[in-house]
């Protein structure tokens, strides 16, 4: 039987908007600001609705200000940020820099063990923080290149209700550049774009 134009336009315009949310989420994964991997796994649903909260241990200026740059990555990449409504989801991130150039050069803290080429081992086990709770380049040996450094990087989401993880990500990457501001955005975007969602060691 053949296809009425109305069904052909139905059909188009559902590929259409397949397309447009594969472009967006390609946009959402890209940084500049730091080259590497991303994996997420998604252990329950998100409660509903997910308003995401990015739960900082402290309110200084550099926290405050980063923390600022992160939920305008995460709103612009479609995530529903508190505004009217309260946080229902807590999103927690942890982080360690290694290599030369990091925040403990020449020493060996245990995070590159839990990496070890395999996202999923990385999601398994804790690493140590850094202060502040979202990473920057002053975290750096001055006397040394930044795009050395590795960040790897850990983020839960928790039901604010309970404190149940629902969504665990996981970021491995180079850093590029100087900029705090750029690095906190796109990694906002990143984990907005995803939180909620299983991904596989997508290039960032």
């Amino acid at each position: 039987m053949p296809r009425t134009f109305g069904a052909l336009g139905r059909f188009a315009g559902a590929g259409f908007v397949a397309f447009w949310a594969m472009l967006v989420a390609g946009t959402a994964m890209a940084m500049d600001s730091c080259s590497g991997e991303f994996s997420s796994a998604a252990l329950q649903p998100l409660p509903q609705p997910a308003v995401i909260a990015l739960d900082l241990s402290d309110s200084t200026p550099t926290n405050s200000t980063l923390g600022a740059a992160f939920t305008r990555g995460m709103a612009d990449a479609g995530a529903q940020v508190p505004g009217s409504q309260p946080a229902t989801v807590q999103l927690r991130l942890t982080y360690s820099i290694i290599g030369q150039g990091g925040s403990n050069p020449g020493q060996d803290d245990g995070s590159s063990r839990l990496w070890s080429g395999n996202s999923e081992t990385f999601m398994q086990g804790g690493i140590n923080p850094q202060n502040p709770d979202i990473p920057t380049y002053d975290s750096f040996h001055p006397a040394q290149p930044t795009q050395s450094g590795m960040l790897i990087l850990r983020a839960e989401a928790r039901n604010a209700a309970n404190g149940a993880i629902d969504w665990i990500g996981s970021v491995q990457c180079t850093l590029q550049g100087s900029d705090d501001q750029a690095l906190a955005y796109q990694l906002g975007r990143l984990i907005g774009g995803s939180i909620g969602q299983r991904r596989s060691r997508i290039v960032i």
